[in-house]
C-alpha cells in the first residue's frame, strides 16, 4: 500500500476521500486547514496534519514530513464569493499551493492528483457538455485560479493527473456543505430553497469522487479527466429530484434564474462536463442521481458504485 498526503481532508470531498483510502489500507497524512476532530482519531494507518496552504513553509515542512508516494491535493478556498472579495487570498491558496505541491512531487518523484472544477469553462450556452481539451475561459475568480493552478501542474512536469469536478453532493462531515444538505435543512426548517432554473451541471456523489481518486491514484496514462454524473440538471431539477427521493413537499422550492439573485460572484450557465474519457478509465463509473439519491435517502451513505450505467439524462 502507498504512502498518502492528503490535503482538505477534513472538507467535505476530503472526508470522503479519506475514507476510501483508509478503506483500502493506505497510510494516509490527513492535512487539515481547520477542524481537526473530523480526522478519525486512532485510526490506524492515519496521521493528521495540520496545514496552511497559504503559507509556502507550511506546505513545505508537511510535505517533507510525509514523504508521499501520493499527494491527493483536495484543499481548495472554495466558498466562490470569498474568493471573488478576496483575490489575492484565492490565489495563494489554490493556485501558489499547489504549483509549491507540484514542484514538491517533482522533485521527491511523487505522483500527485489534483482536484480542480468545472468552473474553469465560460459556459455559455451552447457550448456544453465541455471535454478535456475543450477551450477554457472562466468567469469568477475561483475558476481563474483553479485553471491557473492546471497550469502550474503542466509546467512543473510533475507525474500527475488533474481531474475536473462536477457539482459535488452527499452528506458532509458538518452536515451543512452540500447542495443536497442545504436542501433537507430548509425543507426541515419550512423555508423557501430559490433553486435556478438556467444553471446546468452534471452533480457526482461524493463517494464517487472518492472511488475516482483511488483508482487513479498511479494511472499516468490519464493526465486530465472530466469526474461528474451522467445527468445535465438546473440546480432546479436537482432540488426536485431531491425531493422525489427523499419523499418531500416540493413546494418549499421556488424556481427562479439566476439574473433575479444579487450574486456574490459570476457563475457560468452551463458547466455540464462530458465524461465520455473518464467511463472508458473507471471501472466503477458515477451514479446516476436518482440511483445515487436514493441510495442515500435509504442508508445515508453512497454504497458502491456501478460498474457501468448508460449515460443521459434522467427522466425526472
Amino acid at each position: 500500500m502507498a504512502r498518502i498526503l492528503l490535503t482538505g481532508a477534513s472538507g467535505f470531498v476530503g472526508s470522503h476521500i479519506l475514507r476510501r483510502l483508509m478503506a483500502e489500507g493506505h497510510a494516509v497524512d490527513a492535512a487539515y486547514g481547520a477542524h481537526a476532530a473530523r480526522i478519525p482519531a486512532g485510526a490506524l494507518r492515519v496521521s493528521p496534519a495540520a496545514l496552511d496552504l497559504a503559507d509556502p513553509d507550511s506546505v513545505e515542512t508537511v510535505f517533507r514530513r510525509s514523504h508521499p508516494d501520493v499527494v491527493v491535493h483536495a484543499g481548495a478556498m472554495a466558498d466562490v464569493g470569498a474568493c471573488q472579495r478576496d483575490p489575492e487570498r484565492a490565489r495563494r491558496i489554490n493556485t501558489l499551493a499547489t504549483r509549491e505541491l507540484a514542484l514538491l512531487c517533482r522533485i521527491a518523484g511523487a505522483r500527485l492528483v489534483f482536484l480542480s472544477t468545472d468552473q474553469v469553462f465560460r459556459g455559455e450556452p451552447g457550448h456544453a457538455p465541455y471535454r478535456e481539451y475543450d477551450d477554457t475561459d472562466p468567469v469568477n475568480i475561483y475558476g481563474h485560479s483553479k485553471l491557473d493552478a492546471e497550469a502550474a501542474i503542466l509546467a512543473s512536469r510533475a507525474s500527475a493527473t488533474i481531474l475536473r469536478i462536477g457539482l459535488v453532493y452527499g452528506f458532509s462531515p458538518s452536515g451543512d456543505r452540500s447542495a443536497l444538505e442545504q436542501l433537507l435543512g430548509a425543507a426541515r426548517r419550512g423555508e423557501t430553497a430559490t433553486m435556478f432554473t438556467d444553471e446546468f451541471r452534471t452533480p457526482v456523489l461524493a463517494e464517487d469522487v472518492a472511488l475516482a481518486v483511488s483508482e487513479l491514484l498511479f494511472d499516468e496514462a490519464a493526465p486530465l479527466l472530466h469526474i461528474a454524473g451522467p445527468n445535465r440538471l438546473s440546480r432546479h431539477e436537482f432540488a426536485l429530484a431531491v425531493a422525489r427521493a427523499f419523499k418531500l413537499d416540493p413546494g418549499f422550492i421556488r424556481a427562479a434564474q439566476a439574473a433575479e439573485l444579487d450574486l456574490p460572484a459570476p457563475r457560468p450557465r452551463d458547466v455540464s462536463l462530458d465524461t465520455r474519457s473518464a467511463r472508458a478509465a473507471l471501472k466503477r463509473v458515477p451514479r446516476s442521481v436518482p440511483v445515487a439519491l436514493q441510495q442515500l435517502a435509504r442508508t445515508g451513505a453512497g454504497g458502491q458504485a456501478t460498474t457501468r450505467e448508460p449515460p443521459g439524462d434522467a427522466a425526472f
